[in-house]
C-alpha cells in the first residue's frame, strides 16, 4: 500500500516539475532579451546583471556565457 501512495505521489508531482522548467527557460528568455536590449543601447553594467541572471536560470546555454563575457569585458 505504501509503494502505491509513493508511486501516486510521484506520477502527481512530475507535471509540476516540468512546468518549473519551462517558467525557468521563459524567466532565462526574459532575461537575455533584457540584456540584448541594454547592448543596443551601451549600458552593458545593466547588460551583465541580466546575463547573470540569464545563466543562473539556464547554466548549460553557451550563447548565454557568451553574451555575459562579451558585455564584461
Amino acid at each position: 500500500m505504501a509503494k502505491w501512495i509513493a508511486f501516486c505521489c510521484v506520477f502527481a508531482l512530475a507535471p509540476l516539475l516540468a512546468s518549473c522548467s519551462d517558467s525557468l527557460n521563459d524567466r532565462a528568455a526574459r532575461h537575455e532579451r533584457r540584456g540584448d536590449a541594454y547592448v543596443e543601447q551601451d549600458e552593458f553594467r545593466k547588460a551583465v546583471i541580466e546575463y547573470k541572471n540569464a545563466v543562473r536560470d539556464k547554466p548549460d546555454h553557451s550563447d548565454l556565457h557568451w553574451k555575459l563575457a562579451s558585455a564584461a569585458s
